[in-house]
């Protein structure tokens, strides 16, 4: 297995990006499933995130493994491929492509919502 690429994204990633931005989150969030169709998903990211954020993309073999949105002060996406959830986020060694501790000490004013699922769940009156 070849160790996991991360790079900046390119416009024309913008689609692949909300696709799995999207298979990300109703995943892991099915209770939000339809809010937004793929056409609205795809044309946010094209004409918000990438437009206003610098995107990042882990990549294996030229396959989207996961990705980050960043603005100055703000991680706004950070969405791994549901089925890579082990493996995408760190490479052989074990450590994190996508380093929040090491961002947060290079942007001390970063700031990162995290939203728990479980928090999220009796919201929905799941538990």
């Amino acid at each position: 297995m070849r160790d996991i690429g991360v790079r900046r994204a390119h416009d024309d990633e913008s689609d692949a990006v909300a696709a799995l931005f999207r298979l990300s989150l109703y995943t892991a969030l099915p209770f939000l499933r339809d809010r937004h169709t793929p056409a609205e998903d795809r044309a946010f990211f094209r004409n918000r995130v990438f437009a206003e954020c610098e995107v990042w993309v882990a990549l294996r073999d030229d396959a989207l493994l996961g990705f980050g949105a960043f603005r100055t002060g703000w991680v706004d996406h950070l969405y791994v491929d549901p089925a890579h959830h082990r493996t995408a986020n760190t490479n052989v060694r074990g450590k994190s492509r996508f380093d929040l501790a090491k961002l947060n000490q290079e942007s001390p004013d970063l700031h990162l919502v995290i939203v728990a699922t479980e928090i999220l769940d009796v919201a929905a009156g799941k538990i």
